[in-house]
């Protein structure tokens, strides 16, 4: 997702371009090729990256917007290193048909620890890229879930995770969910970021299915009877909430060229664009079932 929302930026620009100028049928951006970083470790768990290199945009004046073929630009061959401090260990590159692109780079031989340090470090033949993430010393602590009913429709539900914060820290907060809980890779809900020190002492996070805001219906925002579904609410570090809160920003200005063109999103991939992500989280699975509430 954070891929999409960098590149939506350049997207917007050129369909600007496309309407105020140009009599040929085709408009080709080719931005600069820099690495883009999707990375993420979780406190228990081992640390996840995907590498792609900036695609090129064609504005099509009988189709749209057409993006390349994006397996062309997934990054295959980089030495993609992480270390604690203490330890260093070189990341396995494969195929994993559970992530988009379906290539990810993992190992078994590092495994997420809360309150500590983790570096990243990407190395292809002709760039080198880092980044630093830490994961935070406590994970969310969840109050209740409830599935929420919606009027007129019994077989829908929304869904709200309820939190308690701690008031002796500053603490920042994402949320994830899936439907199909035999995929590991846990989709960025929207809107679904929270600094604790705008929040009350216990607040609601909605768990809004990936869409379009501007184009919002039932079936992006809520959930069937009977949908499995699995939640990830973590908390993470100040960067990675400004990284966050800036995607969403994107989210929400995006209908606008105006304000989408001039807001840029911020990254800590130092040599390129992305994340690099540490999380402590409390997951959980359910059947979705309006009128249902989660001790």
């Amino acid at each position: 997702m954070m891929r999409k929302a960098i590149h939506s930026l350049s997207v917007a620009l050129f369909i600007l371009m496309m309407c105020v100028c140009s009599c040929s049928k085709d408009i080709v951006l080719e931005p600069a090729k820099s690495i883009v970083v999707e990375g993420w470790i979780d406190a228990g768990g081992f640390p996840v990256v995907i590498l792609t290199r900036s695609l090129p945009v064609m504005i099509n004046r009988e189709n749209g917007v057409e993006l390349d073929d994006l397996s062309d630009y997934v990054v295959r061959w980089a030495k993609v290193t992480v270390s604690d401090g203490e330890s260093e260990v070189i990341l396995t590159g494969g195929s994993d048909k559970n992530y988009f692109p379906p290539f990810i780079y993992t190992t078994g031989g590092i495994k997420g620890v809360a309150g500590k340090t983790y570096n990243l470090k990407v190395e292809t033949d002709d760039q080198i890229i880092t980044a630093t993430t830490t994961i935070p010393d406590n994970p969310p602590a969840i109050d209740s879930i409830v599935f929420s009913t919606i009027p007129n429709d019994t077989t829908l539900a929304g869904i709200n995770v309820y939190i308690k914060d701690n008031p002796g820290t500053h603490d920042y907060y994402k949320s994830f969910y899936v439907t199909d809980l035999n995929n590991p890779h846990f989709i960025s809900s929207v809107l679904g970021v929270v600094d604790d020190a705008l929040a009350d002492s216990t607040f609601v996070m909605q768990i809004i299915r990936d869409g379009n805001l501007v184009e919002m219906n039932i079936d992006n925002v809520y959930y069937r009877k009977g949908t499995d579904v699995a939640l990830k609410i973590a908390t993470m570090d100040s960067i990675s909430y400004n990284i966050w809160q800036g995607y969403e920003d994107r989210i929400r200005l995006g209908f606008s060229f105006v304000t989408s063109t001039t807001t840029n999103i911020p990254t800590n991939v130092n040599g390129g664009v992305g994340y690099w992500c540490g999380y402590n989280a409390r997951t959980c699975a359910y059947k979705v079932k309006p009128q249902t509430v989660f001790p």
